[in-house]
């Protein structure tokens, strides 16, 4: 082990305890990539058409998916 990861595990340990020493995820916490910003645009579009018309406009509403 290098000495940096060493201090780094050590540090961590002192502010979170055992749990220091849980794998953690690598991955990017958000995925800025998702949803295309033309289909973004089409869910706000319609969810204002909705809410213009009295309507529900929750995601049980705009979804795809009945």
């Amino acid at each position: 082990m290098h000495r940096s990861w060493v201090y780094a595990l050590k540090a961590r340990y002192e502010t979170e305890g055992p749990d220091a020493f849980e794998p953690r995820s690598r991955g990017p916490g958000i995925s800025p990539g998702a949803l295309a910003p033309g289909t973004l645009e089409l869910i706000l579009q319609l969810r204002r058409r909705l809410d213009t018309a009295g309507l529900d406009a929750g995601p049980e509403t705009v979804s795809p998916q009945v």
